[in-house]
């Protein structure tokens, strides 16, 4: 599970699972609950521009 310090690079998210990200390096975070709709936003707009 990922602690408030935890920066992930958005280009390297593969997946959004539940409120897991899964990375192109094959780790998994955890998002918090307060953060996950923020996460999931920005991660969403990202995959439609490319």
């Amino acid at each position: 599970m990922a602690d408030r310090g935890y920066l992930a690079n958005i280009r390297h998210v593969m997946k959004m699972k539940s409120r897991e990200l899964y990375m192109r390096n094959g780790n998994i975070i955890t998002v918090g609950r307060e953060r996950f709709k923020h996460v999931r936003k920005a991660i969403l707009d990202y995959w439609k521009e490319i």
